[in-house]
Protein backbone atom coordinates (compact mmCIF):
# COMPACT_ATOMS: atom_id res chain seq x y z
CA UNK A 1 0.00 0.00 0.00
CA UNK A 2 2.81 1.99 0.67
CA UNK A 3 4.63 1.68 -2.42
CA UNK A 4 1.30 2.07 -4.38
CA UNK A 5 1.00 5.89 -2.50
CA UNK A 6 4.14 7.01 -3.19
CA UNK A 7 3.88 5.78 -6.67
CA UNK A 8 0.80 8.19 -7.25
CA UNK A 9 2.23 10.44 -5.32
CA UNK A 10 5.11 10.74 -8.05
CA UNK A 11 3.08 10.67 -10.91
CA UNK A 12 0.70 13.73 -9.43
CA UNK A 13 3.36 15.52 -8.45
CA UNK A 14 5.07 14.59 -12.37
CA UNK A 15 1.86 16.05 -13.80
CA UNK A 16 1.88 18.56 -12.09
CA UNK A 17 4.79 19.78 -13.08
CA UNK A 18 4.76 19.01 -16.48
CA UNK A 19 1.68 21.22 -17.31
CA UNK A 20 3.58 23.91 -17.96
CA UNK A 21 3.26 25.29 -20.98
CA UNK A 22 6.62 23.95 -23.08
CA UNK A 23 7.44 26.20 -25.91
CA UNK A 24 10.25 24.90 -28.67
CA UNK A 25 11.81 27.63 -30.50
CA UNK A 26 12.56 27.57 -33.96
CA UNK A 27 16.31 26.47 -35.29
CA UNK A 28 16.56 30.26 -36.73
CA UNK A 29 16.10 32.10 -33.64
CA UNK A 30 18.47 29.63 -31.43
CA UNK A 31 21.37 30.03 -34.34
CA UNK A 32 20.49 33.91 -33.92
CA UNK A 33 20.93 33.56 -29.81
CA UNK A 34 24.59 31.54 -30.54
CA UNK A 35 25.97 33.88 -32.93
CA UNK A 36 25.42 37.26 -30.86
CA UNK A 37 26.76 35.61 -27.84
CA UNK A 38 29.63 34.14 -29.64
CA UNK A 39 29.20 30.38 -29.26
CA UNK A 40 31.14 27.53 -30.74
CA UNK A 41 28.21 25.22 -31.39
CA UNK A 42 26.08 23.45 -33.84
CA UNK A 43 22.43 23.07 -33.65
CA UNK A 44 20.03 20.57 -36.26
CA UNK A 45 16.88 18.87 -36.00
CA UNK A 46 16.70 15.54 -34.07
CA UNK A 47 14.34 13.02 -32.63
CA UNK A 48 14.04 14.98 -29.08
CA UNK A 49 13.89 18.30 -31.00
CA UNK A 50 11.69 17.41 -33.20
CA UNK A 51 9.00 15.89 -30.45
CA UNK A 52 6.15 17.40 -29.37
CA UNK A 53 5.98 20.24 -27.12
CA UNK A 54 3.62 18.34 -24.59
CA UNK A 55 5.92 15.32 -25.30
CA UNK A 56 8.58 17.25 -24.03
CA UNK A 57 6.74 19.21 -21.04
CA UNK A 58 6.82 15.58 -19.40
CA UNK A 59 10.41 14.50 -20.07
CA UNK A 60 11.73 17.35 -19.09
CA UNK A 61 10.03 18.48 -15.82
CA UNK A 62 12.33 19.89 -13.33
CA UNK A 63 13.59 17.85 -10.94
CA UNK A 64 11.32 17.63 -7.88
CA UNK A 65 12.75 18.50 -4.40
CA UNK A 66 13.64 15.78 -2.01
CA UNK A 67 13.16 15.48 1.40
CA UNK A 68 16.36 17.38 2.70
CA UNK A 69 18.31 14.36 4.21
CA UNK A 70 22.37 15.05 4.84
CA UNK A 71 24.16 13.40 2.27
CA UNK A 72 28.09 12.71 1.89
CA UNK A 73 30.59 15.16 0.26
CA UNK A 74 33.69 14.44 -1.71
CA UNK A 75 36.07 13.18 1.05
CA UNK A 76 39.17 13.77 -1.00
CA UNK A 77 40.48 17.48 -1.16
CA UNK A 78 40.55 19.07 -4.96
CA UNK A 79 43.64 17.47 -6.77
CA UNK A 80 45.78 20.76 -7.55
CA UNK A 81 45.65 21.63 -11.06
CA UNK A 82 48.85 20.58 -11.61
CA UNK A 83 48.43 17.15 -10.49
CA UNK A 84 45.70 17.32 -12.92
CA UNK A 85 46.48 16.38 -16.79
CA UNK A 86 44.74 19.05 -19.63
CA UNK A 87 43.06 16.06 -21.10
CA UNK A 88 40.97 12.82 -19.23
CA UNK A 89 38.81 10.41 -20.92
CA UNK A 90 37.40 7.16 -19.71
CA UNK A 91 36.65 6.36 -22.88
CA UNK A 92 40.20 6.10 -23.80
CA UNK A 93 42.37 5.23 -21.48
CA UNK A 94 45.86 4.03 -22.78
CA UNK A 95 43.74 2.59 -25.57
CA UNK A 96 40.96 0.91 -23.70
CA UNK A 97 37.66 2.37 -23.27
CA UNK A 98 35.66 2.01 -19.48
CA UNK A 99 32.59 3.58 -20.97
CA UNK A 100 29.33 1.21 -21.96
CA UNK A 101 28.00 2.17 -25.17
CA UNK A 102 25.37 4.76 -25.52
CA UNK A 103 21.69 4.34 -24.72
CA UNK A 104 18.38 5.55 -25.61
CA UNK A 105 15.97 6.42 -23.15
CA UNK A 106 13.46 7.08 -25.74
CA UNK A 107 10.55 9.52 -24.30
CA UNK A 108 10.68 8.59 -20.96
CA UNK A 109 11.74 10.35 -18.36
CA UNK A 110 14.02 7.97 -16.95
CA UNK A 111 17.45 9.66 -17.52
CA UNK A 112 18.13 9.30 -13.91
CA UNK A 113 18.21 5.42 -14.31
CA UNK A 114 20.55 5.49 -17.61
CA UNK A 115 23.11 8.03 -15.60
CA UNK A 116 23.01 6.06 -12.45
CA UNK A 117 23.20 2.80 -14.17
CA UNK A 118 26.15 4.37 -16.79
CA UNK A 119 28.22 5.16 -13.50
CA UNK A 120 27.57 1.98 -11.98
CA UNK A 121 28.89 0.15 -15.76
CA UNK A 122 32.00 2.36 -15.44
CA UNK A 123 33.17 1.73 -12.11
CA UNK A 124 32.62 -1.90 -12.26
CA UNK A 125 34.90 -1.64 -15.42
CA UNK A 126 37.54 -0.02 -14.35
CA UNK A 127 37.07 -1.90 -10.65
CA UNK A 128 37.64 -5.15 -12.13
CA UNK A 129 39.81 -3.99 -15.31
CA UNK A 130 37.58 -5.60 -17.75
CA UNK A 131 37.72 -2.14 -20.38
CA UNK A 132 36.23 -2.54 -23.58
CA UNK A 133 33.74 -4.70 -22.47
CA UNK A 134 29.77 -4.31 -23.34
CA UNK A 135 28.23 -3.99 -19.70
CA UNK A 136 24.77 -3.49 -20.33
CA UNK A 137 22.86 -3.26 -16.75
CA UNK A 138 19.07 -3.33 -15.81
CA UNK A 139 17.61 0.55 -15.94
CA UNK A 140 13.89 -1.12 -15.36
CA UNK A 141 15.29 -3.31 -12.39
CA UNK A 142 16.07 0.94 -10.74
CA UNK A 143 12.71 2.19 -11.92
CA UNK A 144 10.70 -0.35 -10.83
CA UNK A 145 12.03 -2.88 -8.32
CA UNK A 146 14.35 -0.35 -6.29
CA UNK A 147 12.05 2.27 -6.58
CA UNK A 148 9.58 0.61 -4.13
CA UNK A 149 12.12 1.28 -0.85
CA UNK A 150 12.18 5.32 -1.94
CA UNK A 151 10.32 8.15 -2.23
CA UNK A 152 12.51 10.29 -4.71
CA UNK A 153 12.29 8.35 -8.13
CA UNK A 154 9.78 5.99 -10.32
CA UNK A 155 9.29 4.83 -13.64
CA UNK A 156 9.02 7.39 -16.57
CA UNK A 157 8.05 10.38 -13.79
CA UNK A 158 11.91 11.22 -12.84
CA UNK A 159 13.34 11.70 -9.79
CA UNK A 160 14.37 14.33 -7.12
CA UNK A 161 17.32 16.31 -6.32
CA UNK A 162 18.05 13.80 -3.28
CA UNK A 163 20.08 11.39 -5.96
CA UNK A 164 17.85 8.01 -4.10
CA UNK A 165 18.57 6.27 -7.39
CA UNK A 166 22.64 6.55 -6.21
CA UNK A 167 21.78 5.05 -2.76
CA UNK A 168 19.35 2.28 -4.50
CA UNK A 169 22.60 1.24 -6.34
CA UNK A 170 25.14 1.24 -2.70
CA UNK A 171 21.78 -0.16 -0.87
CA UNK A 172 20.75 -3.15 -3.20
CA UNK A 173 22.75 -2.84 -6.25
CA UNK A 174 21.14 -3.90 -9.62
CA UNK A 175 20.70 -6.90 -12.28
CA UNK A 176 22.11 -7.36 -15.51
CA UNK A 177 19.94 -6.31 -18.59
CA UNK A 178 19.17 -9.22 -20.08
CA UNK A 179 17.25 -10.14 -16.56
CA UNK A 180 15.13 -6.95 -16.72
CA UNK A 181 15.04 -5.26 -20.34
CA UNK A 182 14.21 -1.80 -20.66
CA UNK A 183 11.20 -0.74 -22.65
CA UNK A 184 10.54 2.71 -21.95
CA UNK A 185 8.17 1.92 -19.22
CA UNK A 186 6.08 -0.87 -20.56
CA UNK A 187 6.89 -3.41 -18.05
CA UNK A 188 6.26 -1.36 -14.92
CA UNK A 189 5.66 -4.97 -12.93
CA UNK A 190 9.20 -6.13 -10.84
CA UNK A 191 7.91 -9.54 -11.56
CA UNK A 192 9.11 -9.36 -14.74
CA UNK A 193 12.36 -9.63 -13.76
CA UNK A 194 13.71 -12.81 -14.45
CA UNK A 195 15.13 -15.34 -11.09
CA UNK A 196 18.48 -15.76 -11.53
CA UNK A 197 20.35 -13.13 -12.83
CA UNK A 198 23.86 -13.39 -14.51
CA UNK A 199 25.03 -10.47 -13.11
CA UNK A 200 24.46 -8.01 -9.70
CA UNK A 201 26.48 -5.37 -9.43
CA UNK A 202 26.73 -2.98 -6.21
CA UNK A 203 28.11 -0.27 -5.39
CA UNK A 204 29.84 1.03 -2.42
CA UNK A 205 29.45 4.22 -1.51
CA UNK A 206 28.71 7.64 -3.13
CA UNK A 207 28.32 11.50 -1.95
CA UNK A 208 28.15 15.08 -3.39
CA UNK A 209 30.70 17.26 -4.91
CA UNK A 210 30.98 20.65 -4.18
CA UNK A 211 28.67 22.98 -6.80
CA UNK A 212 30.86 24.60 -9.42
CA UNK A 213 33.56 23.02 -7.92
CA UNK A 214 35.32 22.02 -11.55
CA UNK A 215 38.93 20.83 -10.01
CA UNK A 216 36.64 18.76 -7.27
CA UNK A 217 34.55 16.85 -10.13
CA UNK A 218 37.70 16.81 -12.00
CA UNK A 219 39.41 14.88 -9.26
CA UNK A 220 36.22 12.56 -8.54
CA UNK A 221 36.39 11.58 -12.18
CA UNK A 222 39.72 10.94 -12.21
CA UNK A 223 39.95 9.11 -8.70
CA UNK A 224 36.95 7.19 -9.16
CA UNK A 225 35.02 7.08 -12.28
CA UNK A 226 32.93 8.88 -14.52
CA UNK A 227 30.34 10.79 -12.26
CA UNK A 228 26.57 11.07 -12.24
CA UNK A 229 25.12 15.17 -12.92
CA UNK A 230 22.06 17.09 -13.79
CA UNK A 231 21.60 19.62 -16.28
CA UNK A 232 18.73 21.93 -17.59
CA UNK A 233 17.83 20.90 -20.76
CA UNK A 234 16.60 23.92 -23.10
CA UNK A 235 15.27 24.06 -26.52
CA UNK A 236 19.56 24.73 -27.88
CA UNK A 237 20.53 21.28 -25.91
CA UNK A 238 18.01 19.56 -27.47
CA UNK A 239 18.89 20.41 -31.26
CA UNK A 240 22.82 20.07 -30.16
CA UNK A 241 24.66 18.42 -32.89
CA UNK A 242 28.44 19.49 -32.27
CA UNK A 243 30.68 21.83 -30.88
CA UNK A 244 31.17 23.06 -27.54
CA UNK A 245 27.88 23.57 -25.88
CA UNK A 246 27.09 27.03 -23.79
CA UNK A 247 24.68 29.01 -22.43
CA UNK A 248 23.77 31.45 -19.99
CA UNK A 249 22.84 29.16 -17.30
CA UNK A 250 26.43 28.58 -15.20
CA UNK A 251 25.35 29.73 -11.74
CA UNK A 252 23.90 27.78 -8.48
CA UNK A 253 21.50 30.42 -7.25
CA UNK A 254 19.53 28.28 -5.18
CA UNK A 255 20.01 27.55 -1.15
CA UNK A 256 21.55 24.85 -1.14
CA UNK A 257 23.10 25.40 -4.07
CA UNK A 258 22.75 21.22 -6.00
CA UNK A 259 18.91 22.15 -5.65
CA UNK A 260 19.13 24.33 -8.54
CA UNK A 261 16.90 23.96 -11.46
CA UNK A 262 17.39 20.97 -13.16
CA UNK A 263 15.41 18.72 -15.69
CA UNK A 264 17.82 15.93 -17.21
CA UNK A 265 20.77 13.73 -15.97
CA UNK A 266 23.56 12.69 -17.68
CA UNK A 267 27.12 11.26 -16.85
CA UNK A 268 30.27 13.05 -17.43
CA UNK A 269 33.14 11.05 -18.60
CA UNK A 270 35.95 12.97 -18.58
CA UNK A 271 37.05 16.83 -19.31
CA UNK A 272 39.43 19.07 -22.05
CA UNK A 273 41.16 22.35 -20.87
CA UNK A 274 42.18 23.42 -24.48
CA UNK A 275 37.71 23.49 -25.10
CA UNK A 276 37.36 24.02 -21.50
CA UNK A 277 34.70 21.63 -21.80
CA UNK A 278 33.05 18.19 -19.79
CA UNK A 279 32.65 15.57 -21.89
CA UNK A 280 28.89 14.73 -21.64
CA UNK A 281 27.71 11.12 -22.14
CA UNK A 282 23.77 11.53 -22.67
CA UNK A 283 20.88 8.69 -23.06
CA UNK A 284 19.67 9.86 -26.08
CA UNK A 285 21.18 7.36 -28.72
CA UNK A 286 24.14 7.77 -31.38
CA UNK A 287 21.97 10.05 -33.61
CA UNK A 288 22.10 13.19 -31.19
CA UNK A 289 25.20 15.36 -30.46
CA UNK A 290 28.43 13.97 -31.31
CA UNK A 291 27.68 10.20 -31.60
CA UNK A 292 25.95 10.56 -28.33
CA UNK A 293 28.13 12.80 -26.33
CA UNK A 294 28.12 16.49 -26.09
CA UNK A 295 31.23 18.79 -25.44
CA UNK A 296 29.47 21.32 -22.69
CA UNK A 297 31.25 24.17 -21.35
CA UNK A 298 32.60 23.52 -17.55
CA UNK A 299 29.47 25.41 -15.92
CA UNK A 300 27.14 25.68 -19.18
CA UNK A 301 23.23 24.07 -18.48
CA UNK A 302 23.76 24.09 -14.95
CA UNK A 303 26.20 20.87 -15.52
CA UNK A 304 28.42 21.83 -12.28
CA UNK A 305 25.60 22.23 -9.67
CA UNK A 306 24.31 19.16 -8.74
CA UNK A 307 27.45 16.35 -9.87
CA UNK A 308 27.60 13.28 -7.11
CA UNK A 309 30.25 10.59 -7.65
CA UNK A 310 30.20 6.54 -6.15
CA UNK A 311 32.85 4.13 -5.60
CA UNK A 312 33.41 0.76 -6.25
CA UNK A 313 35.89 -1.33 -3.85
CA UNK A 314 33.95 -5.07 -4.01
CA UNK A 315 35.78 -7.04 -6.29
CA UNK A 316 33.07 -9.69 -7.49
CA UNK A 317 34.82 -12.27 -9.44
CA UNK A 318 32.22 -14.43 -8.94
CA UNK A 319 29.95 -11.80 -10.50
CA UNK A 320 32.13 -11.54 -13.23
CA UNK A 321 32.57 -15.49 -14.53
CA UNK A 322 30.29 -17.25 -15.45
CA UNK A 323 30.88 -21.33 -16.05
CA UNK A 324 31.51 -23.11 -19.06
CA UNK A 325 28.62 -25.08 -18.54
CA UNK A 326 26.29 -22.09 -18.73
CA UNK A 327 25.19 -22.90 -15.16
CA UNK A 328 24.21 -19.58 -13.24
CA UNK A 329 25.75 -19.52 -9.69
CA UNK A 330 26.42 -17.34 -6.82
CA UNK A 331 28.98 -19.21 -5.51
CA UNK A 332 32.45 -20.41 -6.20
CA UNK A 333 31.56 -22.72 -9.31
CA UNK A 334 33.05 -26.45 -9.92
CA UNK A 335 35.08 -24.84 -13.13
CA UNK A 336 35.07 -21.13 -15.05
CA UNK A 337 36.15 -20.19 -18.44
CA UNK A 338 36.61 -16.53 -19.31
CA UNK A 339 38.13 -14.84 -22.67
CA UNK A 340 41.43 -12.92 -21.86
CA UNK A 341 44.78 -12.09 -23.71
CA UNK A 342 45.21 -15.41 -22.02
CA UNK A 343 43.25 -17.83 -19.92
CA UNK A 344 45.22 -19.71 -17.70
CA UNK A 345 45.73 -21.92 -15.57
CA UNK A 346 48.59 -23.00 -13.11
CA UNK A 347 48.72 -26.85 -11.59
CA UNK A 348 49.68 -27.92 -7.67
CA UNK A 349 50.12 -30.97 -6.76
CA UNK A 350 47.47 -32.41 -4.56
CA UNK A 351 46.00 -28.63 -4.28
CA UNK A 352 43.48 -26.84 -5.88
CA UNK A 353 43.32 -25.88 -9.60
CA UNK A 354 43.95 -22.05 -9.85
CA UNK A 355 42.47 -20.32 -13.45
CA UNK A 356 43.54 -17.12 -14.44
CA UNK A 357 41.93 -14.35 -16.80
CA UNK A 358 43.51 -11.06 -16.89
CA UNK A 359 43.52 -9.94 -13.50
CA UNK A 360 41.21 -12.31 -11.83
CA UNK A 361 42.23 -15.37 -10.16
CA UNK A 362 39.68 -17.78 -9.09
CA UNK A 363 40.02 -21.26 -7.34
CA UNK A 364 38.47 -24.24 -9.21
CA UNK A 365 38.24 -27.61 -7.70
CA UNK A 366 40.46 -30.52 -8.63
CA UNK A 367 38.17 -32.96 -9.95
CA UNK A 368 37.43 -35.25 -12.82
CA UNK A 369 34.57 -33.71 -13.34
CA UNK A 370 36.86 -30.36 -13.81
CA UNK A 371 38.53 -32.07 -16.49
CA UNK A 372 35.18 -33.95 -18.41
CA UNK A 373 33.30 -30.51 -18.50
CA UNK A 374 36.69 -28.75 -20.55
CA UNK A 375 34.99 -28.01 -23.82
CA UNK A 376 36.72 -30.80 -25.77
CA UNK A 377 37.48 -28.56 -28.65
CA UNK A 378 39.79 -26.18 -26.86
CA UNK A 379 42.29 -29.17 -26.16
CA UNK A 380 44.00 -28.35 -29.36
CA UNK A 381 44.27 -24.80 -28.40
CA UNK A 382 46.47 -25.34 -25.60
CA UNK A 383 50.52 -24.82 -24.47
CA UNK A 384 52.73 -24.44 -22.12
CA UNK A 385 53.46 -20.89 -21.29
CA UNK A 386 56.18 -19.71 -18.71
CA UNK A 387 54.27 -17.22 -16.38
CA UNK A 388 55.34 -15.53 -13.54
CA UNK A 389 58.35 -17.97 -12.99
CA UNK A 390 56.21 -21.40 -13.41
CA UNK A 391 55.39 -23.31 -16.46
CA UNK A 392 51.43 -23.01 -17.19
CA UNK A 393 49.16 -24.41 -19.19
CA UNK A 394 47.06 -21.83 -21.44
CA UNK A 395 44.65 -20.96 -24.09
CA UNK A 396 47.41 -20.12 -27.12
CA UNK A 397 45.05 -16.50 -28.56
CA UNK A 398 47.35 -16.50 -31.58
CA UNK A 399 45.39 -19.63 -33.27
CA UNK A 400 42.01 -19.51 -31.44
CA UNK A 401 39.50 -18.78 -33.69
CA UNK A 402 36.82 -16.71 -30.97
CA UNK A 403 34.35 -16.02 -33.11
CA UNK A 404 33.70 -19.90 -33.88
CA UNK A 405 35.24 -21.18 -30.02
CA UNK A 406 34.31 -19.11 -28.19
CA UNK A 407 30.82 -18.35 -27.81
CA UNK A 408 30.15 -22.02 -26.60
CA UNK A 409 33.59 -22.00 -24.20
CA UNK A 410 33.86 -18.42 -22.64
CA UNK A 411 31.56 -16.43 -21.10
CA UNK A 412 29.79 -13.35 -22.54
CA UNK A 413 29.30 -9.96 -20.67
CA UNK A 414 25.50 -9.40 -21.03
Amino acid sequence: MRKLLLQWTLIVLFLMTAWNAYATRPLEEILDEIEANGWNFTVDHNWVYDLPDETKGRMFAPRRLGHGRALPMLSIPALPKSALPPIWDWRDVTGRSYVSPIRNQGACGSCYAFSATGVAESLFMIGEDLPDTNLDLSESNLMFCLSQYYSGFYGCVGASYDYDEMDALVSYGTIDEACYPYDQGLTSDCAAACDTPALEVQLSSWGRIPCNDIDSIKTAIQTYGPVNAAVYVGDSFQAYSGGIYNDLRTTCPAIPCYDTTTNHAIMLVGWNDVDQAWILRNSWGESWGEDGYMRISYKAANVACAAVYATYDQPAPFQVLRPANGALSRQPPTFYWTKGDYDLFRLYLGLPFYGLSGPVAVPLDWTTENFNDFPASLWAYLKLFAWSGSWVLGVNTDTLDYEVLGPNCFMRMP
